[in-house]
């Protein structure tokens, strides 16, 4: 049911009696446990009576007393309906790109989230109000707390890196001395199946990241080799694998040993 100057929703208090309000609910005969059982025992007050039977009964539920109503002028119902829907509207759109980044999983200052709280508060409770000066003042109260708010800032666009050049090399299964430069690398803790059942802890191992002369990417899991990125390696292994990691070509080995210019490089740096 819908106002016919304003176009809003008109709220139904209940049915008129002759001194009250009232409104006729249906319910369990007895209780939804009773009417709604499966077994034969019964220990309510029905005695078995609605035992089973799905059984319900229309109550008259009072209201209160019937209130008196005032109709406001039709063409001012129609000004504060046109100025409610108008702030409503206006937090609406205060709240959209707030929302959007939250949405996103953009993190969201303190203040940006009371205002948000605070404006989607503000609608729910003026959707609820009874009168238009409640209405517009939670309204108004949100719409001053996100025009306090500052500006977000931008986030530069990321530059996107230049498109990898490297490829595979190398065969699967041979094995061969590279000459690479360390791109860098990082440790881990593990426990080898041979220290599991010894109860002897863990052990650090490292993923090492490196390159030829032409930019092809070689990866492989290990010991430590003393140096820093940018430094020159020589290190002997077995192709593993041929494999692609976020869209760049790089070729995995295993069984991977220093060979005498690595020991050379651990001998200067120590």
């Amino acid at each position: 049911m819908h106002c016919a100057s304003c176009g809003g929703p008109i709220e139904v208090m209940g049915r008129v009696g002759r001194s009250s309000l009232y409104r006729l609910e249906t319910q369990s005969a007895c209780n939804g446990s009773c009417t709604g059982a499966r077994g034969p025992q019964c220990d309510c007050h029905c005695g078995g009576v609605n035992h089973g039977t799905h059984r319900t009964v229309t109550i008259r539920r009072e209201l209160g007393a019937i209130p008196t109503v005032t109709l406001p002028d039709a063409a001012k119902s129609l000004v504060r309906a046109t100025e409610f829907r108008a702030t409503v509207a206006e937090l609406q759109a205060r709240l959209a790109p707030v929302r959007t980044r939250r949405y996103n999983r953009v993190w969201l200052s303190r203040p940006e989230f009371d205002a948000l709280r605070g404006g989607e508060t503000a609608l729910a409770a003026a959707a609820a109000a009874r009168t238009h000066v409640t209405r517009m003042k939670k309204l108004t109260a949100a719409l001053t707390a996100l025009a306090a708010l500052p500006a977000p800032t931008v986030a530069p666009t990321p530059v996107a890196p230049p498109p990898s050049t490297s490829t595979h090399v190398g065969v699967v299964g041979a094995r061969q001395a590279w000459s690479l430069t360390l791109i860098g690398k990082s440790s881990f803790e593990t426990t080898p199946f041979y220290k599991t059942w010894g109860g002897n802890g863990t052990i650090t191992r490292w993923f090492m990241r490196a390159k030829d002369a032409v930019g092809n990417v070689v990866v492989w899991f290990g010991d430590e080799i003393h140096a820093e990125a940018g430094d020159a390696i020589t290190v002997t292994g077995t192709v593993k694998e041929h494999g692609d990691y976020k869209g760049v070509k790089q070729t995995t080995l295993f069984r991977v040993a220093a060979s005498a210019a690595t020991v050379s490089q651990m001998m200067k740096v120590g």
